[in-house]
């Protein structure tokens, strides 16, 4: 093709755009997606590439030829010699030969061909996802719609509802965890606790005001922000480096990084913790629906002064950097180091900031639903629930058998943070340390399934009482967070009239003291055992010690000459504990503490 403005050379297998300009009469060309407006015609024969151009004459004469027609015959004319190969036909051929064998009628008694039958397969699935995207889309739209607008699912019109509907799975959820909190009878215990009682009729009135409400909580749960995640906006690579950097060790800082940065800069720090164990990957996760899942249960998590989001954050992390400090990828599959995060995420969701002990005083219907681990149970309700829902389905590529294996340890490592359990978990894990250190040690261990779970269930119990392994101004802020909730409960407990939990009274609590029974009691111990397997855990003791040593100081400081050696050694946290069973693995303790 010779133009006016430069000089196109055609080879066999290039792609050519020819379209007529109606209002100029020229053509515009795009050849291999390089566009022009030029004048086209066919090369002349006796036309040599850099040595002249035609006169105008011979131009007028070529451009009688340049018909769209006559031009294409002329492209075309060469490409008939080629080997089939190397031959491109023209993209309306290509569409029509589609259509012509999608066409093709079988003869009577002839088999589809299977090349046919697995086109058919992946198109209809494509159509299916489709169709389920859209479905979703929907549904949070509507939600989103409803929520903003304070509209009940009643008043939507009937073919709105098709969207929204809850499913069978869903209604057992919201069933069971519809006001967990609320006082269903009168308190267990009743004790005056001020010497000047408050009035029988204003105490009578009080009480009926706070019945109102959920007694068993500090404050109101969250709510799903549908607009939020109806259109999720993020950018992974807004998250600084050293923040990605302080996930691998114990000096992040929550606190810090919660001055400068909002609730979904988190999310999107977990985010990629799972993309740093190829979580997605693995289990061909979509991105935005593990987006909508951290989102949603964030917002379960209620404003408390210790088990809140930020909370559930700091398992989180502290349970990645175990997962990549301690090589657990040698004696863990990928299921289940996706099972220790999703619990971590989920092991304290929509906690009341008042602990078993109080629900069982205070009556509440979560005490009466779980007879045994209580709150942990219904954290556990709580995740599921959140799993179940559409918009949250992270396990949608996943097989039925792979995500109930999920949920089996995501059961048990949750039960697994409850106190009462801390010494059959650390009398268990002692049994196998040795076991288990050794098979880490090879290049391909084996371990059998009961010594796995009890492995998954102490890193889960440290990773929950992680606070003392951090530097010591991020740990003593955290001890100050949880002695205030205790005192919160402490005053609950006074308002409703109830027998105040004695290590949780603000008169007769010493924070020190308490600090140091908890240290020595239950975390030194624990992480003692864990370090015989993970020798690298042996760093988080050495801090641990010096926190110590920080608290036996501030005690010597503030305490007069006999506190000290008035008050007990033992923690209180170490009350209550479930005796360890002979015989009995500890997979079937946790199934028996499970609600059924």
């Amino acid at each position: 093709i010779y133009t006016m403005a430069e000089e196109v050379v055609l080879h066999p297998g290039d792609l050519i755009k020819l379209k007529r300009d109606c209002k100029d009469g020229t053509w515009k060309v795009e050849v291999n997606g390089k566009r022009m407006k030029l004048f086209v015609a066919p090369l002349p024969e006796n036309y040599n590439a850099g040595k002249g151009e035609p006169s105008q004459s011979k131009r007028n004469s070529l451009s009688k030829k340049s018909s769209m027609t006559h031009i294409w015959k002329q492209i075309t004319s060469n490409f008939d010699a080629l080997p089939e190969s190397n031959a491109r036909s023209h993209p309306k051929q290509r569409k029509k030969n589609r259509q012509s064998s999608r066409r093709e009628k079988l003869k009577p008694g002839q088999t589809i061909p299977q090349n046919m039958l697995r086109s058919l397969s992946k198109e209809v699935d494509r159509c299916k996802e489709d169709t389920q995207e859209l479905k979703l889309e929907m549904r949070l739209l509507i939600k989103a719609y409803q929520q903003e607008y304070n509209i009940a699912f009643e008043q939507l019109p009937d073919s709105l509802k098709i969207f929204v509907e809850p499913t069978m799975e869903e209604r057992y959820f919201e069933r069971m965890l519809d006001a967990p909190f609320s006082q269903i009878g009168p308190p267990v215990v009743i004790k005056t606790v001020d010497e000047n009682p408050m009035p029988k009729n204003d105490a009578t009135k009080q009480l009926l005001l706070l019945k109102s409400a959920e007694l068993g909580s500090l404050c109101n749960k969250g709510t799903i922000p549908f607009k939020t995640i109806l259109s999720p906006v993020y950018n992974l690579n807004a998250v600084s480096q050293d923040h990605l950097d302080d996930l691998f060790t114990r000096n992040f800082d929550v606190f810090t990084v919660k001055l400068n940065h909002d609730f979904e800069y988190f999310v999107m720090l977990v985010m990629h913790m799972f993309h740093r164990l190829n979580l997605l990957e693995t289990f061909k996760i979509p991105e935005v629906y593990l987006y909508r899942f951290l989102v949603v249960m964030g917002r379960k998590y209620r404003d408390v002064p210790f088990h809140n989001y930020y909370h559930s954050f700091n398992v989180t992390q502290t349970m990645f950097y175990f997962l990549t400090t301690c090589q657990a990828e040698k004696v863990l599959t990928p299921i289940e180091m996706l099972s220790m995060l999703l619990a971590a995420i989920g092991h304290d969701a929509d906690h009341p900031g008042l602990n078993n002990n109080f629900q069982e005083k205070a009556n509440t219907r979560c005490a009466v639903l779980h007879k045994r681990s209580i709150l942990e149970n219904h954290h556990l309700l709580t995740t599921r629930y959140v799993l179940t829902l559409p918009e949250c389905n992270i396990f949608c590529n996943l097989q039925e058998e792979e995500v109930e294996q999920i949920f089996y340890y995501v059961r048990h490592l949750i039960l697994a943070t409850d106190l009462s359990l801390h010494g059959v978990i650390l009398k268990k894990m002692e049994e196998k340390a040795k076991y288990v250190h050794k098979q880490w040690k090879q290049e391909s261990p084996q371990l059998d399934p009961e010594s796995k779970l009890r492995v998954m269930c102490i890193l889960m119990k440290c990773s929950d009482l992680s606070n003392e392994i951090r530097p010591r101004d991020i740990s003593q802020r955290w001890a100050k967070l949880i002695i205030s909730e205790f005192l919160a409960q402490s005053k609950k407990e006074m308002e409703l009239q109830m027998e105040v939990t004695p290590w949780m009274d603000g008169r007769k609590i010493i924070i020190s003291k308490e600090q140091i029974n908890f240290i020595n009691g239950l975390c030194i111990p624990l992480y003692n055992c864990l370090a015989s397997i993970f020798p690298v855990i042996s760093e988080c003791i050495e801090e641990m010690h010096t926190n110590l040593d920080h608290w036996h100081n501030h005690l010597n400081l503030w305490g007069n000459e006999n506190t000290p050696a008035n008050l007990a050694d033992k923690s209180l946290w170490l009350e209550n504990q479930q005796k360890v069973k002979k015989g009995v693995s500890l997979d079937d303790t946790l199934k028996e503490n499970a609600t059924k």
